[in-house]
């Protein structure tokens, strides 16, 4: 039997950084260890090659989106119904980092359509460093 494939691809995704205040000299300042007032990470989901677990159709998933730094605040996105092996979510997400020592979490999730017999069920995850992504050979990205 093939071992499961990584469902969703950072190379598919992408994060841009860009600055709360429209500052053009810095992307953000640091302060204590932190950023001062944050940034926000834009990101737009597709998801590859997901092996298709519902045996009567193609399966209708949705992504969930978090910062390791704040797993409280979780964005869903619209699900797309008959999303097949390839879905692509065309959605814009805004979430607001402090810090770029954590890692966007990308879960692909398949919604169950009988919740009473069967929650929604995690097809796979990324996680993709925020430090890899806006910083560019030690220097911040304009």
């Amino acid at each position: 039997m093939d071992s499961p494939q990584l469902v969703a691809s950072p190379f598919k995704s992408y994060v841009v950084a860009e600055p709360e205040q429209q500052q053009k000299s810095k992307l953000f300042t640091r302060n204590s260890g932190g950023l001062s007032d944050g940034f926000e990470v834009n990101t737009k989901e597709a998801a590859r090659d997901i092996h298709n677990i519902c045996i009567y159709h193609k399966h209708d998933v949705y992504a969930k989106l978090c910062l390791t730094s704040d797993p409280e605040s979780t964005f869903s996105t619209k699900i797309i119904n008959g999303g097949g092996r390839d879905p692509v979510f065309n959605e814009n997400l805004r979430l607001k980092a402090r810090t770029i020592d954590s890692s966007l979490k990308i879960e692909i999730v398949m919604m169950s359509r009988v919740r009473n017999y069967l929650e929604d069920q995690l097809l796979g995850f990324a996680l993709v460093p925020l430090f890899e992504v806006i910083l560019k050979n030690g220097k911040a990205r304009e």
